[in-house]
């Protein structure tokens, strides 16, 4: 490896930890986020009756890793901010390298979000044993390590996916000032159109395909394609942009 190709790396790898230590501020809105996906799970995902009175409610982490999904896309996009970019080309005017420190920051903030959501899990599972006044039932079937392990893989590629998007949108919406505004008028027109000209079979087949993949290696595969592309895209559209705006 040539010494040019280690300083690159090296300028990413302190560009990446400038961002950790400058962007701290950020942590604290995750954690506002899951104290509302807690408070809203606290409600329960669903309840019935089991005769004599006997009332069985269902608490899942499903609400957790979707607030959890909402904030990675706010990073993403905040990450791309005038203050972060014109901070980065004090010291370097290279986008590449801009770019690939984003990416590693989102893929640590992903692992960070990650263990949030496993520990945001507990404390619900805790909180509801507690508040509720009732007994807690687990599972009858137990996960083995295995499967514990995929379901943690598979809740960090989401969020993984998750950023990647949100650092998409951040990257058009440098293109114009307009394209902040359209974003969200394009993901409402797309979730009330789409439906419309395109069959529910095939939405439901697609996402499927994608996201519902009985083998969690296709599935993590899969994940791994759209993100990469998300970000490639993302580094080929922001190198057009200008040094400074």
């Amino acid at each position: 490896m040539s010494s040019q190709s280690v300083k690159f790396w090296s300028i990413v790898w302190n560009q990446f930890l400038l961002k950790l230590k400058a962007n701290t501020d950020m942590l604290t809105g995750l954690a506002i986020f899951q104290v509302i996906a807690l408070i809203f799970s606290f409600g329960g995902n669903g309840s019935f009756n089991y005769g004599s009175g006997v009332e069985f409610n269902i608490y899942t982490s499903d609400l957790i890793v979707i607030f959890t999904m909402i904030w990675l896309i706010v990073i993403g996009v905040q990450v791309l901010r005038p203050a972060g970019a014109l901070m980065t080309y004090s010291m370097i005017a290279n986008r590449k390298v801009d770019h690939l420190s984003n990416i590693i920051w989102l893929i640590v903030m992903t692992g960070i979000a990650t263990v949030a959501v496993l520990l945001a899990n507990v404390l619900l599972q805790l909180i509801t044993s507690y508040f509720s006044g009732g007994v807690s039932l687990l599972p009858e079937v137990q996960l083995s390590i295995g499967e514990y392990v995929v379901g943690v893989c598979t809740i960090g590629l989401y969020l993984l996916l998750a950023s990647a998007c949100g650092y998409f949108l951040g990257v058009l919406s440098q293109w114009n000032e307009l394209v902040k505004v359209f974003i969200p008028i394009l993901l409402i027109g797309a979730l009330l159109i789409v439906p419309n000209m395109v069959s529910e079979g095939v939405i439901i087949n697609v996402f499927t395909f994608i996201f519902l993949d009985e083998l969690f290696l296709l599935f993590a595969l899969k994940i791994l394609i759209v993100t990469g592309l998300l970000f490639f895209m993302s580094m080929r559209m922001g190198n057009r942009l200008e040094v400074r705006k």
